[in-house]
């Protein structure tokens, strides 16, 4: 594989992280692309450069009471108690799918539709109502998921509200970062 290894531990994230932050800290908002470094380092972050914005992936704040919920988080991020917290606030019926593997193969351009569909396959008879991708690495699966799921599942991705926050941490209004009139 060409894909190094990912991030295991709270202290080699931020040490990593931390460093990159020394040359950038000019800039108006740090995005932190990656929900694993977002759970554990944002606060970190934010508490140690109080005059730089952060934005970072969270969990969605939503409820799927008395729903079917399908999460497909990666094997480090299932560790976290924040992780635990997020399907605990879900109120749904849920199952997995650990997708490490995936973002691996998908850095290395050997992530299929034919793959995605023979991992989930097993659990297309859930039927989940929702679908959470925790994942970074995965919004361009959305139509093989849809394809598996069915094409009235909601995919929330966390997308959409990283760029919500951009927008507001750079005084923008409304989603697509244009000034209303």
């Amino acid at each position: 594989r060409n894909s190094k290894p990912f991030l295991v531990g709270r202290e080699e994230s931020v040490k990593y992280s931390d460093s990159l932050i020394k040359y950038i800290n000019k800039v108006d908002v740090i995005v932190i692309a990656n929900y694993f470094i977002s759970s554990i380092g944002l606060d970190y972050f934010r508490d140690k450069y109080p005059s730089q914005k952060f934005v970072g992936f969270s969990f969605p704040q939503d409820s799927a009471r008395n729903q079917r919920a399908f999460i497909l988080p990666t094997k480090s991020l299932r560790m976290l108690p924040s992780y635990q917290l997020f399907k605990y606030r879900l109120r749904a019926k849920t199952q997995e799918f650990d997708c490490e593997t995936w973002a691996r193969m998908m850095d290395d351009g050997e992530l299929t539709p034919a793959k995605i569909t023979e991992d989930l396959q097993p659990f297309a008879d859930f039927k989940p109502q929702k679908v959470y991708m925790l994942c970074t690495h995965l919004p361009k699966i959305k139509p093989t998921i849809r394809k598996v799921f069915g094409g009235n599942v909601k995919i929330e991705d966390g997308y959409k509200q990283t760029y919500k926050d951009l927008c507001v941490a750079l005084g923008f209004k409304g989603i697509d970062g244009r000034k209303k009139k």
